[in-house]
């Protein structure tokens, strides 16, 4: 079993709860630095990128109407995709809520004889 500190995944049906794992890894001193200087070059090259874009703001507020507009028509939007999907020679599966989802994507999983998913 390797650990959160060593950098490799866990398995989530053996991993120690989250709040053993998450404070392991507050005490460890350079996982903070790593985290803090990752996050310093993300959010210095936002900057640059926002400073070079003086509509940034009326970006912004473009993409949040878009996004406002999809979702309210989004069953519009899910079929047209479905539509267009099977036109191309692809096949689309509807799911009711995440549980049929799971199902869906096991049974072709199965189909496929795949051993693990990742």
């Amino acid at each position: 079993m390797t650990t959160a500190a060593a950098g490799k995944p866990l398995d989530p049906r053996t991993a120690e709860p989250f709040p053993i794992l998450a404070q392991s890894l507050l005490e460890d001193s350079q996982m903070r630095k790593n985290v803090r200087h990752a996050t310093d070059v993300i959010q210095n090259k936002r900057r640059i990128v926002v400073g070079e874009l003086p509509e940034w703001q009326d970006l912004r507020e473009s993409g949040k109407r878009m996004r406002e507009h999809t979702m309210r028509y989004l069953d519009r939007y899910l079929e047209q995709f479905e539509e267009q999907c099977t036109r191309a020679g692809g096949v689309v599966h509807w799911a009711r809520d995440a549980a049929e989802a799971r199902e869906i994507v096991v049974r072709l999983a199965q189909q496929a004889g795949a051993q693990e998913l990742f």
